[in-house]
């Protein structure tokens, strides 16, 4: 009641001032909203799925495959497999990582997709549980300086079959860029 008796004293231009503020106010932010929406609906984006094994009696015969899921295509993609763990005859496996030349690709447009095959391990005991990511470094199409890094996580149990289950990736990110970094080191 008071906001409307203080509006209703004020002279006419000054109303008139703070409309014509509000409205431009309103339309800035509704522009860049929109602005940032467009943005996001342009952002890469990877998507990694595991497809059915090609050995049923060995889980890391999974094939793995990663489609650019983005609007825009990206370049110089360059996957990598990180087992993170896996317990296989009470042996523990950690902290290996794997990558192919085969693997990488110099252009993936949108909806495209190659497919990788880690084979980590190829034994006649299957592993009763194991923890891998999928990470894919590449570049953003039109930002030639920029790397991103896209990590998917899977975690496989076996019950009356092997499962690839995916989980969050953050909990192993840093062992990831970790092991990354020492692989970039050991190869130059």
């Amino acid at each position: 009641m008071q906001l409307a008796q203080t509006l209703a004293n004020l002279p006419k231009e000054a109303t008139m001032e703070w409309n014509a503020e509000m409205g431009i106010g309103i339309a800035g932010l509704l522009i860049a909203l929109v602005g940032l929406a467009g943005l996001v609906s342009l952002w890469p984006s990877i998507l990694v799925e595991p497809l059915p094994p090609i050995d049923a009696a060995q889980p890391f015969s999974v094939p793995f495959k990663i489609t650019n899921s983005g609007f825009l295509p990206i370049k110089n993609l360059k996957p990598y497999c990180y087992l993170h763990w896996a317990k296989v005859a009470g042996n523990t496996f950690s902290a290996n990582l794997s990558s192919n030349d085969r693997w990488n690709a110099e252009y993936l447009a949108r909806g495209e997709a190659i497919t990788i095959i880690t084979n980590f391990i190829h034994s006649n005991i299957l592993p009763s549980e194991a923890d891998l990511a999928i990470v894919v470094d590449y570049n953003p199409f039109g930002v030639p300086f920029k790397t991103m890094r896209s990590v998917s996580r899977f975690v496989g149990q076996f019950g009356n079959t092997w499962q690839w289950l995916q989980q969050a990736s953050r909990p192993i990110r840093a062992d990831i860029h970790r092991s990354i970094g020492y692989w970039a080191l050991g190869r130059h």
